[in-house]
């Protein structure tokens, strides 16, 4: 036959007569806590402005009445919210744009018009389902 001894640990009350060693002998101790994780790192691919977050979901080139356009899409993170914003860059826009500086518009301009028109839409606190980038932004729009 075994008899089970068990010794206080720190800060536990060591049992007292014949009572607190029966009591020792029928119940387990609490198991020890585990030591804390650290918390999960976020997604990298989330970009903070503010205090909301936003995605780039991906582009889209769509036709619209005749028109080619690009859709920016934007996953966003706000008030505990996510939905999704389309920001559309007209073609006929960025057209006028190569004209005038004999150059093709690189999709780091075409991505950075984007995200500007978002960033604007954030400090106002407002989340529409779809904007347009303003023409004069993309005629201004420097390499």
């Amino acid at each position: 036959m075994r008899i089970r001894v068990r010794v206080p640990q720190d800060g536990e009350e060591k049992p007292v007569g014949l009572f607190g060693w029966l009591k020792g002998l029928f119940t387990r101790p609490d198991p020890p806590t585990p030591p804390a994780a650290p918390a999960p790192a976020g997604d990298k691919r989330w970009a903070q402005h503010g205090s909301t977050r936003y995605f780039t979901a991906g582009r889209l080139c769509i036709r619209t009445r005749g028109e080619w356009e690009s859709e920016y899409l934007f996953d966003v993170d706000a008030n505990g919210q996510t939905q999704q914003i389309r920001v559309v860059l007209p073609e006929s826009n960025v057209a006028t744009w190569e004209k005038a500086t004999d150059a093709r518009m690189p999709e780091a301009l075409r991505l950075r018009l984007a995200r500007e028109t978002l960033h604007a839409l954030l400090d106002l606190e407002r989340y529409p389902s779809a904007i347009h980038v303003n023409p004069l932004e993309i005629e201004n729009a420097k390499l």
